[in-house]
């Protein structure tokens, strides 16, 4: 199109950068001292950082942007203490209203760190000690929370945490080339006399490249390079421990230029009832532009995507946009360290969207089953809406929760600003029409606003109706306030709907104002307070409820939490003091949960589950109260193969209470990708399979009913792969389209027992009668219609609920 992104750039007279205008037309400034050291750095908003040095060029304090806009000193500071030779001593983050937090460092004389003790271990009475005494405590073993210890190679041979409490020792082994070979863990220092029980060992080729990863138990995992160093064979620890080539691998193959052609799906022999050969061929195949772009993926089912690309290599558009994910981050969530009380109590719609990553989301392909991501399960109605909320018809009254704007399935287009963040996600267009879902972002390039259309031209409307969230940040790029959907519309009070969050000094959020339910005048009277503290190494201690946020006493209304010397959570409590406490192994693997009624009394063994685990840090047994133990065994894979779980009881004793417990035992089998493929509850005579088949892509194709498979655990028939009622013998088959989505569902038959008879066995599946359920969608992937189940063939009317949908996804109507 002859469109160019231009960038600007100034230097002095010392080259060194002075100005730079981004593509948007944005300027971010830099000044320098005489020494031409970096003095400040300005964004486009005057967002200053400032940096000081002493006489030797030594960086000894940065103030961050919310400290060079306020007039007291020292605020917002964080200031380096350096020795003689210009070694980091001390990290002190000043604060003009609380105590510094601060970091020290101890060395050898050959400069490596051999002692670290962080802002909790540089305490006394609760209050932080003199930056000397926390120099002096780096080197004090037990004021430490690290200490190292260094071969003449300078190369970390072992490592401490908390040398004198927890004493959680780590040690490593490395080869003549230098590479990393062996990490022995904390648990074989602390539990048996072999540390080697518990070592995790990586082989080298002569170029020094990984080929092969070994863990605790011996399950080894293998690497195969090809001349310049690409990994063409991958092979999992259930294939590195069989004589068959091939299974449980990943093959790759790569252009002259190094870029992927194709990949194969790892397979287990006899999976599905295929052969060999036939798993083999299933590949995933790139069809790449002169510069390397994909322009064509063929899936492992044969199905072409299409896509465009700008000569940046950004996707401009897409055939199939489920292929791609928009990767959103982990968000800036509250701090919730606990596990009864989450501090999101009800419908993830109904909290702040608080999803707002720097630069904006980024666009790559969505990670298949067999590269750890989730299979399709087809459950019925998921399609519905992403996220959908609990029940219809008025049974649950959350919020809907709104998609991540990438709809399920037509071509859908892509737009960037001049600095590549994502702006636009431009869906299928249906009777001519697609509103877009667009990002903005303020000049620093954190996200100002996400917008989905709702209504696309409502009653004759000019612009479609929308759902927009608006977000701003204080100088130090913190989240300060979101506003919802409600408080974007034209005529309403925003701040009625705003949250609002503050931080101390050290950037960790202090108060969450959330909007209130009151009908009050001033919307910031009707704020729900939420207010948090931290201990001096920024773990979550307290969180005050809103009703707690109005009284005096910060410990009513409010949840606690408490922690041992390596920030493990050790407990957690209610506002009515209810008590969770926790103990961990060398490893920090949980081992022990006491319930309230156990750390209330002094009988709390009887009220604790315990945990213990294997050397790769599998739970193989869970003991809970009343003498109720699960045991695990695993594959090499690291897939629970065998559960033995408390069962029923299996008689009265004379006081009529329960007797011996009969053990419920459940096996499971996996295909190559770790998927579930057969699983058995039960023993002998009692004993029942049930199979699951997924296809290349990893959607459910077929499911087994127990009364179809044979006593050997095979199906009574192969899947053919195709759309035929023979495989659909005492199984549900499903069938997707080219987008993965469910089309329709053929139900389980049968040929025995008689209809007639209500005790007939093959009552359930109709015998030998056909029936399917049909699904559509619409060009975005929306289902649309679903069927009510039907004898296919058979003549007559068939009958559909079918819906319409606002363009975020959530369902408009239902008949």
């Amino acid at each position: 199109t002859g469109d160019f992104i231009t960038r600007r750039y100034e230097y002095d007279r010392n080259d060194n950068q002075t100005l730079q205008v981004d593509g948007e037309g944005k300027r971010w400034a830099s000044t320098y001292t005489p020494m031409d050291r970096i003095a400040s750095e300005s964004t486009p908003l005057d967002e200053r950082t400032a940096y000081d040095y002493d006489r030797e060029e030594g960086l000894t304090q940065i103030t961050a942007p919310r400290g060079t806009e306020t007039p007291a000193a020292g605020d917002f500071t964080t200031r380096f203490e350096l020795d003689a030779i210009g070694r980091r001593l001390a990290t002190v983050q000043q604060a003009t209203d609380a105590d510094s937090l601060i970091t020290s460092y101890a060395y050898d004389r050959r400069d490596n760190v051999v002692g670290v003790a962080l802002p909790k271990n540089n305490t006394a009475d609760g209050q932080t000690v003199s930056v000397s005494q926390a120099i002096s405590r780096a080197s004090t073993p037990e004021s430490q929370r690290f200490a190292y210890d260094f071969d003449a190679a300078n190369q970390l041979v072992a490592e401490v945490e908390d040398p004198v409490g927890e004493t959680l020792r780590s040690e490593y082994v490395y080869d003549q080339n230098g590479n990393l070979r062996i990490t022995l863990g904390p648990r074989g220092f602390v539990e048996g006399p072999d540390p080697a029980a518990f070592a995790r060992i990586t082989d080298y080729d002569e170029r020094d490249l990984p080929v092969a990863e070994t863990d605790e138990l011996g399950n080894r995992s293998e690497y195969e390079r090809r001349a310049d160093g690409l990994v063409v064979a991958e092979t999992r620890p259930n294939g590195a421990a069989t004589a068959l080539a091939g299974d449980y691998t990943i093959d790759y193959d790569y252009d002259a230029n190094g870029a992927l052609e194709s990949r194969s799906l790892p397979w287990r022999e006899g999976q599905y009832g295929l052969s060999n050969g036939e798993l083999d061929a299933q590949r995933v195949v790139y069809r790449r532009n002169a510069v390397g772009d994909p322009v064509e993926v063929t899936d492992a089912r044969g199905n072409a995507i299409r896509n465009t690309f700008y000569d940046t290599g950004d996707l401009e558009s897409t055939t199939r946009p489920s292929w791609w994910g928009l990767d959103w981050g982990e968000g800036t969530q509250t701090p919730d360290p606990g596990e009864r009380y989450p501090a999101t109590g009800g419908s993830a719609a109904a909290e702040p969207d608080l999803i707002v990553p720097q630069g904006g989301p980024t666009l790559s392909e969505r990670p298949r089953p067999e590269s750890g991501g989730e299979p399709n399960a087809a459950e019925a109605g998921s399609e519905l809406v992403a996220g959908a909320s609990g029940e219809t018809d008025f049974g649950d009254v959350d919020p809907e929760v709104l998609g991540d704007m990438m709809p399920a399935a037509g071509t859908t287009s892509f737009s960037y600003d001049d600095e590549l963040r994502m702006t636009e996600v431009v869906p299928e267009p249906i009777d001519g029409r697609a509103a877009p879902f667009e990002i903005a972002y303020d000049a620093v390039g954190r996200i100002a606003s996400k917008t989905w259309p709702l209504d696309p031209y409502a009653q004759g409307q000019a612009t479609p109706a929308a759902v927009r969230h608006s977000f701003d940040y204080d100088r130090n790029g913190n989240l300060r306030t979101f506003t919802n959907g409600q408080g974007n519309l034209a005529g309403e009070n925003a701040g009625a709907h705003t949250t609002r969050f503050s931080y101390d000094q050290f950037d960790r959020r202090i108060a969450e104002a959330a909007p209130g339910s009151k009908d009050v005048s001033d919307p910031e009277l009707n704020k729900e307070v939420t207010n948090l503290a931290y201990d001096p190494n920024g773990n979550l201690l307290r969180r005050e409820t809103p009703r707690g946020s109005t009284t005096p006493d910060p410990d009513d209304f409010s949840f606690r939490f408490g922690y041992d010397s390596v920030d493990r959570l050790l407990s957690e409590s209610n506002p009515l003091r209810d008590a969770w406490n926790y103990s961990y192994d060398a490893a920090s693997n949980r081992v022990s949960e006491t319930s309230p009624r156990g750390t209330e009394t002094a009988a709390g063994g009887d009220f604790t589950t315990t945990t213990a685990y294997d050397p790769a840090n599998r739970p193989i047994a869970i003991d809970e109260p009343e003498g109720r133990v699960t045991e695990l065994e695993y594959d090499r894979n690291g897939n629970v193969l065998r559960a033995i779980e408390p069962g029923a009881a299996t008689e009265l004793d004379s006081e009529l209470q329960p007797g011996s417990v009969q053990e419920h035992v459940t096996t499971y089998s996996y295909d190559g990708r770790d998927l579930l493929w057969k699983e058995t509850v039960g023993e002998g005579d009692y004993r029942r399979t049930t199979i699951t088949e997924y296809d290349p892509n990893g959607n459910l194709r077929r499911t087994v009913n127990p009364i179809g498979v044979s006593d050997a655990g095979e199906p009574a028939a192969t899947d053919d792969g195709s759309d035929g009622w023979a495989n659909a013998e005492h199984a549900s088959v499903n069938l997707y389209d080219a987008d993965d989505q469910l089309t329709a569902t053929l139900m389980p038959w049968g040929t025995e027992g008689d209809s007639s008879d209500p005790n007939g066995v093959g009552q359930a599946s109709e015998n030998s009668e056909h029936w399917r359920q049909d699904r559509r969608y619409d060009e975005r992937g929306r289902l649309i219609a679903i069927s009510s189940p039907y004898e296919d063939g058979a003549a007559g009317e068939r009958r559909f609920t079918t819906y319409t949908h606002y363009d975020t996804g959530w369902i408009r109507s239902n008949s």
